[in-house]
């Protein structure tokens, strides 16, 4: 009976590690496109809105994992 529970929970563990490396890989290429169109304003601060909701998701995301780990 834990076997299909245990099976579940490691299923959305790697799931979710999935999900926070998919934040990761896409806070990592904002980064790189700012670093690249330093001369556009616009598309920088724009970028910079997005990296800090995504840092903000990330990190909410990240509290719960720990939730689920421990």
């Amino acid at each position: 009976m834990t076997e299909p529970f245990e099976y579940a929970i490691t299923t959305r563990k790697k799931v979710a590690l999935s999900k926070v490396q998919e934040f990761k890989r896409t806070l990592t290429d904002f980064r790189l496109i700012i670093s690249t169109t330093r001369s556009q304003y616009e598309v920088k601060n724009e970028l910079k809105a997005k990296i800090e909701e995504y840092e903000a998701d990330l990190q909410a995301f990240d509290e719960y994992l720990q939730l689920i780990v421990d």
